[in-house]
């Protein structure tokens, strides 16, 4: 295959790639008062652009540009983003709230168009070994990510210097994007140390790859990531209920990786830090403390806000993205750290049902796939498991954090549902199957490539609408907000979530 023919097959997969690998390292100046978050949520709103457009242009010239779910799902996703629209129009600010749902739904439409690009004209091996590239590709974002992490730590060792944690976690502004990045990593990357169909399948490539979930194990403690641990403590007890003896292997490399994570925690950032003379690296140690004095660190006034906005508009929410208004009264972060509850405060608990029936017909797609796999495919076992793990650790960490917001996870979490639409899309009709005539087919797709460019046009509309006069000056934006301490910057659309 050529490179011309691969770009162009595989574009959106290698968009979104490149997009995970790159995000970390862009403090560079787009605009004015450049920040990691800033510049990250403006590289996924360019990723999404590009997405609409491509999406289009297949659609119009061979028509699949998406990969569609089970008519169950689509159904229920469907009235899930109708009650978004209709929340939208009665919100106190319409320009905030369609920016949530133009971008949530662009997230979805990149997930469902990857998908697309994986299952076409392939068979269920060849979608396997296609999903097992990206994450190989994003596996290598981890990497280079890695470097850049020990570049920093050589750094303040060599200089005997006690760092930040925004030095033990460069690329974020706040360590806990990191963590969010790290549920939905950690499972791939335990997946990509297990044996495959001939992708990345040598010994030597998976034992690499289990000394870089380990690697990204010893982050995780230096972070002191809660959520993460909860997540991924979750998934090992979904997958070893579900699925037994066979998936061992994927929940053997998570424990072991993690067990050899806190062992190179405790020397790199503990000992060697107490050995010149300095404090033990990272927040780990402030965490479990704070854990003990306050379990629920500051969440139980952000459930309450969301609870009494529930109350107080149980049909339709107060709009999309609007706890981050009604949380300027609290000071407090701008989502409530509860995916269920941010949707039900922001959407509507009518909305929070069609999203929760949504993702349980995915969940239940993922279940009746993996049932057909063979006790013999021990790839197909893997995958499996990576898949239903990656599900549980994320829907658990939602309950606990803002990882369904960031723009980091949020790039992550569309590579998880393309996984797992590709993986659970039905084959194509048998050939005693009866075909749709060729004038029904056409007019199918025209009507289809009408609807698509209305939503598509409407969503690109109202996520540009709503960036474009703040992306012009951050500066402006962030100017009456003055952050109480490290790392506290309320963020959700911007680092200052505020409006």
């Amino acid at each position: 295959m050529t490179l011309s023919l691969l770009a162009s097959r595989y574009l959106l997969t290698l968009l979104t790639c490149l997009a995970l690998a790159v995000g970390p390292f862009l403090h560079i100046p787009w605009t004015i008062d450049a920040s990691y978050h800033n510049n990250q949520r403006l590289m996924q709103v360019l990723v999404l652009v590009i997405a609409a457009v491509t999406v289009l242009a297949r659609q119009h010239r061979h028509g699949g540009a998406l990969a569609w779910p089970g008519n169950a799902g689509a159904a229920w996703l469907g009235l899930w983003l109708l009650l978004g629209i209709v929340s939208g129009t009665q919100a106190l600010s319409p320009r905030h709230a369609f920016y949530e749902w133009g971008s949530l739904t662009l997230l979805i439409v990149l997930a469902l168009a990857i998908a697309a690009e994986w299952t076409r004209d392939a068979d269920g091996g060849q979608i396997a070994a296609r999903m097992r590239r990206m994450a190989l590709w994003c596996g290598y974002g981890c990497v280079a990510y890695m470097f850049l992490a020990m570049a920093y730590y050589l750094i303040t060792v060599i200089g005997r210097v006690q760092p930040s944690q925004l030095i033990l976690s460069p690329g974020y502004d706040n360590h806990r994007f990191l963590n969010h990045v790290q549920t939905i990593s950690l499972p791939f990357l335990a997946w990509l140390a297990l044996p495959a169909a001939g992708v990345a399948d040598h010994p030597a490539h998976r034992a690499m790859w289990w000394r870089m979930t380990a690697a990204w194990w010893m982050l995780l403690f230096v972070t002191g990531g809660r959520g993460t641990v909860f997540g991924i403590g979750v998934a090992v007890v979904v997958v070893l209920v579900l699925y037994g003896r066979q998936a061992w292997p994927w929940t053997r490399v998570l424990l072991t990786s993690a067990v050899a994570g806190i062992v190179a925690y405790l020397l790199l950032y503990v000992a060697v830090p107490l050995a010149l003379g300095l404090k033990p690296f990272g927040v780990l140690q402030g965490v479990a403390e704070r854990s003990l004095v306050d379990p629920a660190s500051g969440r139980l006034d952000l459930w309450r806000l969301s609870w009494s906005m529930i109350q107080s508009h149980p049909w339709l929410g107060e709009g999309p993205l609007h706890f981050a208004h009604r949380a300027m009264a609290l000071k407090a972060n701008a989502h409530p750290h509860d995916w269920l509850l941010q949707i039900a405060a922001e959407w509507g608990v009518p909305a929070v049902v069609a999203l929760t029936a949504a993702l349980v017909c995915g969940v239940m797609a993922i279940w009746r796939r993996g049932r057909a796999v063979a006790p013999d495919d021990v790839a197909g076992q893997a995958l499996r498991a990576t898949l239903m793990g990656g599900v549980a650790a994320t829907i658990a960490d939602a309950f606990v954090s803002g990882s369904m917001v960031m723009p980091m996870s949020q790039l992550w979490i569309v590579v998880l549902i393309a996984c797992g639409v590709a993986w659970t899309k039905r084959m194509p009709a048998a050939p005693g199957a009866r075909p749709d005539g060729a004038a029904g087919r056409v007019q199918r797709k025209v009507w289809t490539s009408l609807f698509m460019a209305l939503v598509l046009a409407f969503a690109v509309a109202s996520v540009l609408r709503a960036m474009l006069p703040e992306a012009l000056d951050l500066t402006a934006q962030e100017r009456d907000f003055t952050p109480p301490a490290y790392p506290f910057f309320a963020p959700r659309m911007w680092r200052n979530g505020y409006f």
